[in-house]
């Protein structure tokens, strides 16, 4: 896992001075969603507001932005739809990652005072790899344990690292995560 992939956070932005200033008020609304294959703009987001007692369809309705669907999570395209729509009143809240965000913010890519923040998920991890449930925990070790051992410095490592334009800056993490309800519930797993 790298650096800049520890705690993200999904953020829920609407309309300043709108109809929805909690989360609760997203009742009988539309939430716009990123493409369907983000974690942090569409399954996680739906996941974590379903814990907080809304369901999607149900309780809210969803307006998607499935441009960058295949990207596996760099869903920048569908993050400007979603804060597009907002703006213009298709939706009235938007689900979209922390550091887009802070991008927004910072680069001032909307008239100040425009969006508010609403609600904030608890942080996750954003990218890492993932495996079969029925993988041999010897063999995830194994994996581990040569990304362990990559080294910048080695120039046959560093086109690897290189891949995402950052180097890897945290310790390999093994465990096995079994819940894959939120993306199940999205209908994005494989069999």
């Amino acid at each position: 896992m790298r650096d800049t992939d520890l705690g993200w956070m999904t953020k829920i932005v609407a309309a300043s001075g709108g109809p929805v200033a909690t989360l609760a008020d997203l009742r009988d609304r539309i939430l716009a969603l990123g493409s369907r294959d983000s974690g942090h703009a569409a399954i996680l987001p739906v996941h974590f507001i379903k814990r907080e007692g809304l369901a999607g369809g149900q309780d809210y309705r969803t307006l998607r932005f499935d441009s960058d669907v295949g990207k596996h999570g760099d869903t920048g395209t569908s993050e400007a739809e979603v804060v597009r729509a907002v703006l213009d009143g298709r939706a009235d809240a938007g689900a979209i990652g922390s550091p887009f965000w802070k991008a927004v913010r910072s680069e001032r890519l909307v008239p100040d005072g425009a969006l508010s923040e609403i609600w904030t998920s608890p942080p996750y991890n954003h990218c890492m790899f993932t495996a079969r449930p029925d993988l041999d925990p010897s063999v995830a070790q194994r994996f581990a344990e040569a990304l362990t051992r990559m080294s910048y410095d080695n120039p046959r490592h560093r086109a690897v690292l290189e891949w995402r334009f950052d180097q890897i800056g945290t310790p390999v993490r093994v465990g096995l995560v079994r819940d894959t309800a939120p993306s199940e519930r999205m209908n994005i797993c494989m069999p």
